[in-house]
């Protein structure tokens, strides 16, 4: 009878282990994975219109010279300029994916902005204003 009862119980241990180990992991949404803090990493011209920030087409981040994006579940959101490593300018603002997640409509006092997401993993976010000309390619990192 012990042995019975412990046997069970390991099964029912092994089976729960088991279920669990099973479970299917899923892939976070495009909403999920923009919800963040941001800073930027690199901008450039898109030179080659490919949409892309190639290693050719960086600019210079000045010394002292910051952004951070922050993106909020709630589709509210905070930006902090610091451009000379002295002052600093905060503003809020809300944002909404737009266009079956491939777009950012971006809301400041009444101003609207669209961007295109050219790139979006759990770091790393590019994407570019679609009435830019020129092209210019910000790329932010988590």
């Amino acid at each position: 009878m012990k042995k019975s009862i412990i046997w069970i119980s390991g099964l029912a241990i092994s089976c729960s282990m088991l279920f669990s180990a099973c479970k299917k992991e899923t892939t976070p949404s495009r909403s999920e994975l923009i919800a963040g803090t941001w800073s930027v990493n690199a901008y450039g011209q898109d030179d080659n219109m490919n949409g892309v920030l190639d290693d050719n087409e960086h600019d210079v981040i000045p010394a002292g010279a910051g952004l951070v994006i922050t993106l909020r579940t709630d589709q509210s959101g905070v930006a902090t300029l610091d451009s000379t490593g002295k002052s600093s300018v905060t503003k809020g603002f809300t944002w909404q994916l737009i266009n079956n997640d491939r777009d950012i409509r971006v809301t400041v006092d009444n101003n609207v902005t669209i961007a295109h997401i050219s790139k979006l993993t759990a770091n790393e976010l590019q994407g570019y204003g679609q009435d830019a000309n020129p092209r210019l390619i910000v790329d932010l990192r988590k």
